[in-house]
């Protein structure tokens, strides 16, 4: 984004044109992650509502055709998804198999940073773009359940836990992902359009447990796709 800036700073853009907007937005989608462990396999967990609410700012820059924009926000995110995992027992074992159902749901505060491309046609105007997105755990919650079925009884077991941030076999406090963006903006005010998060670092550390058995977890990362809806207050 610096560079860009500077590159129109540098290419004698009218910047001194440059209008700021501020306002309000909310997203809804889904959320799910991917793991990839030890072995070298990947496995895509089920998808969740992921949802999203915050603040943004828009620094407008009218161009010859179009307009660029430099959008930032402040949101309060729901990441990560479910999963199920199922294990055969060996011969010794009272069950013949544990079934794992584990919801990962931890709350993020979010700072993407779009860099968009906008053209205007009657009283709307489309823009797409794409830019990083900072991401800061605050709090969350593990829900699992196990079910053990055996010959003549099936037993299960509950847990929760909330999730400390950091703290071995949680995840990582900080991770970043990229955001692309593709709405239209009617009227100079409402803003509606369609994302998509690509999760580019690594979400966990170390060994991550899931009731008593224990694996290492080599690369786990989020996605979310939705919808949102902004207004521009000015």
């Amino acid at each position: 984004m610096l560079v860009l800036l500077l590159g129109l700073m540098v290419g004698g853009l009218p910047l001194a044109r440059a209008q700021m907007h501020f306002g309000l937005r909310g997203g809804a989608g889904m959320s799910y992650y991917t793991l990839r462990q030890i072995d070298g396999q990947t496995y895509r967990g089920d998808a969740i509502l992921g949802a999203s609410l915050g603040v943004f700012g828009i620094v407008d820059i009218p161009m010859a055709v179009g307009h660029l924009e430099l959008d930032a926000g402040a949101m309060l995110s729901r990441k990560g998804g479910k999963s199920e995992w199922t294990y055969r027992a060996d011969a010794s074992s009272l069950y013949v198999r544990t079934v794992l159902k584990e919801e990962f749901t931890p709350f993020y505060l979010s700072f993407p940073l779009t860099g968009l491309y906008a053209f205007d046609f009657g009283p709307a105007s489309l823009y797409m773009g794409l830019g990083p997105q900072f991401s800061v755990g605050l709090f969350g919650r593990y829900d699992r359940r196990a079910d053990y079925e055996g010959v003549k009884s099936s037993p299960t077991d509950y847990d929760q836990e909330d999730i400390k941030f950091g703290a071995e076999q949680h995840p990582r406090r900080f991770f970043i992902d990229l955001k692309t963006r593709l709405g239209v903006e009617l009227f100079s005010r409402l803003r509606f359009g369609a994302y998509f998060d690509l999760g580019l670092t690594n979400m966990v550390d170390g060994y991550h447990r899931v009731s008593t058995f224990v694996y290492r977890d080599r690369f786990m990362r989020n996605f979310a796709l939705g919808l949102d809806l902004g207004y521009k207050f000015f």
